[in-house]
């Protein structure tokens, strides 16, 4: 019961297109819970520069936040988050349009679930860099595997993840493109260990 009233309580500064979404992954998810402390990592390249020209790190430590393609116009990989889109599309479809009319800034976040607790993060396809959050964000975290781009077969939310865990594992796809997607339902800030 304390878990539960947790729970609610850390999602009460969630928007309603976060709770739509960390709802709609509990509905598709399943209840294999994961004991132990799970670490979620956002990867990323920190000489890449933004559209104004600052390399990603210094502008992550002026924002003190970290801010999604749709708010940067920046991209690991192609440029099409943007109303109509590939990405919006896509996000539109993984998302059951919970974000198509809402702000950029409420859009998640995307990391994956460094299960295997590798030094170079959970998804460094994306990075050579990475931040690790605080556990208590896992609330808010949701996941799937494969990742969004090509068609999750599951989902989970916070520390149910034990089957996508499972199917990470078994799977025989390149290294670089086996990990298990997060998407983080907040606002996340930089702390001074790690982010919150």
């Amino acid at each position: 019961m304390a878990d539960q009233t947790d729970t609610k309580k850390a999602r009460t500064t969630l928007s309603v297109s976060q709770l739509t979404c960390i709802e709609l992954f509990e509905g598709l998810g399943h209840e294999k819970a994961v004991s132990g402390e799970l670490e979620v990592t956002i990867n990323f390249h920190p000489d890449r520069l933004t559209l104004s020209g600052i390399p990603l790190l210094h502008a992550i430590a002026k924002d003190g936040v970290l801010k999604c393609q749709f708010e940067t116009g920046t991209s690991n990989g192609g440029l099409s988050a943007f109303p109509g889109g590939g990405r919006w599309a896509w996000e539109s479809r993984a998302f059951k349009g919970s974000y198509d009319s809402g702000e950029p800034s409420a859009r998640p976040k995307y990391g994956a679930l460094n299960y295997k607790k590798l030094g170079s993060g959970g998804s460094p396809r994306f990075g050579s860099s990475y931040f690790k959050l605080k556990p208590e964000l896992l609330d808010r975290t949701t996941f799937c595997y494969p990742e969004s781009f090509f068609g999750p077969r599951s989902y989970g939310v916070g520390c149910r993840v034990g089957h996508l865990i499972e199917m990470a594992d078994a799977d025989e796809t390149d290294l670089l493109d086996n990990y298990i997607e997060a998407h983080i339902r907040r606002c996340v800030r930089s702390g001074t260990r790690s982010f919150e």
